[in-house]
């Protein structure tokens, strides 16, 4: 998770992946997920992103990704690998649909 306050990212804190699969899906611990929420508030900002990998891929929403979208205000980054390396994407995951975002 990401927090920040007018789209400065701030803090970044590290949510555990509970899912059974977590190569190739993400669901981030609700515990874990509420004490970061809480950490940002009091930190004085709010989320404004959250991130994952794509261990095997490309900095792409997936279609899971899309679907299950939870926070659409915020900004999602994916660290995409390709051929071993490492590529950052930022997206804005609204109704439905993806749009890639420029990093600043």
């Amino acid at each position: 998770m990401i927090g920040g306050w007018d789209g400065t990212a701030q803090v970044v804190i590290s949510v555990p992946n509970i899912a059974s699969t977590p190569r190739n899906r993400y669901l981030l611990d609700p515990k874990a997920f509420i004490a970061a929420y809480r950490q940002i508030e009091k930190s004085g900002g709010e989320l404004i992103g959250i991130y994952h990998s794509h261990p095997a891929g490309e900095p792409i929403p997936s279609t899971t990704d899309i679907a299950e979208v939870t926070w659409p205000d915020a900004v999602y980054l994916i660290v995409g690998f390709v051929a071993g390396e490492a590529h950052l994407a930022a997206w804005s995951l609204r109704g439905g649909k993806a749009k890639a975002i420029e990093l600043q």
